[in-house]
């Protein structure tokens, strides 16, 4: 453990400690403990200097310390210290440079103060580097660099009380550069997302965006507020920022989730496991997923209707929640009528907010997120009074100015638009931009239906209103925020009762589709790359149609192809991207709820990466809040091979079934078929065949099985020979003794599983058991990589990572006899080291510092935002 430590002085007493902790082993980003800050006070050296105002927001690994005036008197004992620090993403203001060492300025190149009040100079500083420092004397504007020491002190010059140590919030992006959205936010390399904002170049070379540290492998310059972008190739599964730079501008950041290959995988019930224990949520209808608390995982946000309460579930990384809904939400007002709830940084400051819908009264409230993950309605000073009856809502960029827009869907009255005003407050579309259309809306979105760089609508209806008839619409976005209804254009016609829609390219050309969740048939509508859809349900999915209540378009299984989870009361479906957009029932991976379809009644789902292991996960929420983990393939059972059997009757035939599960699963072990008299119990097969049973007895079959949800088996099916010919006579038999061998046999070995990772540097250790029935013969181990030979003579082989790709390690076992050789096979998939990025992830994260201090000694915290 490292300590970082800044001491401020005055008159040669130290007045606060800041100690700056890395508390842990950094591994890999996802697991990345946080950084935590400490801060003591003396009291009796509280009389302090004045000082002028002045705040910077700067990024990690400069931790720059600065004082700003309070109002208010303090005093010795009471003491007046309120700041809230927060440094923004790297990039996202100007960065600190590395000062030169005994380079006299006022601040390290590439930064700046503000300051308003007399005196006029720029207030010293005291500012680290890593475990390099800055000392900045008494009265003096200078810092000098110090690589050796480890602290930085700073002297403050004056004669009154009112100062604090302060660190400016995280403004977001100050440059014109936004990130509004990203679509999809998931996916593998090699595969396209587009990102939706505002300040982006024509000139594609001068739009650097990248995932963590790695630039994106081609960017297509779509708008002015929209890219299309490849991800490279070098990332590992699981959480990244991804962020854009226009000449030298930089935009905010946003979380993005690379996903791995997981074909075959199956979907584990495992909510008992991940929520608090003894919560139920037995009326989930409303969940919602966002990282509140800035750890870059995905938390939960829950409304459960029996209870009328909301809830908000803090992931700790790895997809257990806590309930920390008292802590971090204010009261809920009417939490019973609430009918739509999203996550979304309404402000752009860096931070999520939440964003509630209602179907009477205040139709929209929002919750404000002070950088912290605890969050304020803010309703009365950011929002218009909105009445209706609000069903659902989006967020996205309207107008095209990088800032991010609500639509809200209402039932039976028109649809809103609230355009935000670029503070963080929202106000009431008063130019009347979107169709006076009244319908029973039930879902809506925002997409670029028409590939033209803006964001389109897209609603459902379930009801009908007037004599228009039951219709979904569109309506299109001229690039200002101006839609015009253009339906009948560019939408088949339906006659299904639509609950829900998602938007995707789900055929891979490049241009938007739409799913709809209906009473009936689901449909398939798809855009023929000038935002026209045709109906092409029944060549894209199974006709097999249930009453949908909500579905969701992601990669499932990490093929690059979206597919489609479709959720109703009594049903849940997972349908297979083939690669071109049409769609294989899979639904053996998903739990089985058909025996008791109440414990399902699904309403609301969705599909996210919950533990940030690279695999999307389904989220239910119905009669209760279902959390489905994507689980490794599971693999069958191997069995110990058995081999038919000769026996003279009226002698006892015994033999033991053995087998191992590659996933550790329990075994249950069965036979069939079994000779009359004969019995198998415990794994152990004994007979003693009659004169009556000579003869040949086929197709004895013995089974090894998982007791698992999703049960793999292995079988194998042997003949017994009954030899004798039951005379009673003496009979002289000549026996030849002929030199039979048997083969070696493997009888354990690990590690179990067939496929895992390693990262470069790192090393494993495979061993294997084996042994031989022929008394006197020596086993030799052969091992390979790749079909190389890698080492022999020793049950035991250590592989060292020394290069990234996909490596089969085999062994095989000889007695040096036999030709038929038993052999097993590893594969490893060799990752980079993500460490040193891990730790740049750490060094280019935002944290959160917080102090506050009446008379007693304060402790403030730092938080990365990893």
């Amino acid at each position: 453990m490292q300590n970082l430590r800044i001491a401020l002085l005055s008159a040669g007493a130290i007045i606060s400690l800041l100690s700056l902790r890395d508390e842990g082993v950094v591994t890999t980003a996802p697991n990345t403990k946080p950084l935590v800050a400490e801060a003591y006070h003396s009291p009796q050296d509280m009389q302090l200097p004045p000082l002028t105002t002045g705040h910077l927001s700067v990024p990690l690994p400069s931790v720059r310390i600065q004082p700003q005036v309070l109002t208010g008197s303090p005093s010795a004992d009471s003491p007046e210290y309120d700041s809230l620090a927060q440094n923004s993403y790297a990039g996202t203001n100007e960065p600190i440079k590395p000062a030169d060492a005994n380079t006299a300025s006022a601040g390290p190149a590439g930064t700046s103060a503000t300051n308003s009040g007399p005196p006029a100079a720029s207030p010293p500083t005291a500012i680290i580097y890593g475990m390099a420092s800055i000392d900045s004397p008494s009265g003096a504007n200078d810092n000098n660099a110090s690589g050796g020491s480890t602290s930085a002190t700073a002297l403050w010059p004056g004669a009154d009380n009112t100062q604090s140590v302060f660190l400016e919030p995280n403004p977001g992006s100050q440059s014109g550069v936004f990130i509004t959205s990203v679509t999809p936010n998931s996916g593998i390399s090699g595969t396209n997302v587009i990102i939706q904002g505002a300040g982006f170049s024509s000139n594609p070379s001068n739009d650097i965006v990248k995932f963590g540290n790695i630039d994106a492998a081609s960017v297509d310059y779509i708008s002015n507020n929209q890219l299309r972008v490849t991800i490279p190739n070098g990332l590992s599964a699981g959480f990244t920022n991804l962020s854009v730079s226009v000449n030298g501008a930089n935009s905010n950041s946003s979380i993005f989730d690379i996903l791995k290959n997981s074909a075959g995988n199956v979907f584990i019930d495992d909510t008992q496991n991940m929520l608090p224990a003894g919560m139920t949520l037995a009326d989930s209808s409303i969940i919602r997923l966002g990282d509140a608390d800035n750890d870059s995982d995905l938390d939960l946000l829950v409304m459960d209707k029996s209870a009328g309460a909301v809830y908000l579930l803090i992931n700790n990384g790895r997809g257990a929640f806590t309930d920390e809904t008292a802590s971090r939400l204010p009261a809920i007002i009417n939490p019973s009528f609430i009918t739509d709830a999203i996550f979304g940084d309404i402000n752009q400051d860096g931070y999520p907010d939440i964003l509630l819908t209602y179907s009477s009264g205040q139709s929209v409230r929002l919750l404000l997120n002070d950088g912290r993950g605890n969050f304020n309605d803010v309703t009365l000073t950011n929002l218009p009074n909105v009445s209706g009856s609000a069903v659902s809502m989006d967020l996205g960029d309207a107008n095209g100015d990088g800032m991010p827009d609500i639509i809200i869907a209402n039932k039976d009255i028109r649809d809103v638009l609230l355009i935000n005003n670029g503070s963080g407050a929202l106000v009431k579309d008063t130019n009347f931009n979107l169709p006076a259309v009244i319908d029973s809306s039930s879902d809506i979105r925002f997409c670029d239906l028409d590939g033209d760089g803006d964001l389109d609508i897209i609603t459902t209806n379930n009801d009908v209103v007037d004599t228009s008839g039951l219709r979904n619409r569109v309506y299109i976005n001229d690039g200002q925020g101006q839609f015009t209804d253009a339906t009948e254009s560019v939408l088949p016609e339906d006659n299904e009762y639509s609950e829900a829609l998602d938007c995707g390219d789900i055929d891979g050309d490049g241009d938007t589709d739409i799913i709809a969740a209906n009473d009936n048939q689901n449909a398939v509508l798809i855009n023929n790359g000038s935002g026209v859809f045709e109906d092409q349900t029944a060549e894209r999915i199974p006709t097999n149609g249930f009453a949908s209540k909500d579905t969701r378009l992601g990669d499932m299984d990490g093929d690059g192809y979206l597919d489609i989870v479709m959720l109703g009361e009594d049903k849940m479906s997972l349908l297979v991207n083939d690669g071109h957009g049409s769609f294989t029932e899979d639904s053996i991976r998903l739990p089985d709820y058909k025996s008791a379809p109440a414990i399902l009644g699904g309403k609301n789902a969705q599909a996210a990466d919950i533990n940030g292991d690279g695999s999307l996960d389904i989220i239910v929420g119905g009669s209760a809040l279902h959390i489905l983990m994507n689980t490794a393939a599971n693999k069958p059972p191997i069995l110990d091979r058995i081999g038919n059997k000769t026996i003279e009757f009226g002698e006892n035939l015994i033999f033991n079934v053995a087998a191992q599960d590659p996933n550790g699963d329990a075994l249950t072990f069965l036979a069939e078929n079994l000779p009359n008299g004969a019995a198998f119990l415990s794994k152990i097969f004994s007979w003693t065949p009659a004169s009556n049973d000579i003869g040949q007895h086929a197709n004895l079959r013995f089974i090894a099985r998982e007791n698992t949800q999703f049960a793999l088996e292995s079988s194998e099916d042997i003949t017994i020979m009954v030899t004798g010919n039951g005379l009673p006579e003496e009979e002289i038999v000549q026996i030849t003794p002929t030199n039979t061998n048997n083969a070696p046999t493997i009888d354990s070995y690990s590690p179990l599983e067939a496929i895992f990772d390693l990262t470069v540097g790192s090393s494993q250790t495979f061993n294997i058991a084996a042994s031989d029935q022929d008394i006197g013969d020596t086993l030799t181990y052969n091992w390979s990589v790749d079909g190389a030979q890698a080492g022999t003579d020793s049950n035991s082989y250590t592989y060292n990572a020394s290069q990234t790709g996909q490596f089969v390690i085999k062994v095989t076992i000889t007695d040096g006899k036999v030709a038929a050789l038993p052999e097993y096979t590893w594969t490893v998939n060799v990752n980079p080291d993500d460490t040193q990025q891990a730790l740049n992830d750490i060094i280019n994260r935002a944290f959160n510092y917080f102090w506050h201090e009446t008379d007693n000694p304060a402790t403030g915290f730092v938080r990365d935002r990893l």
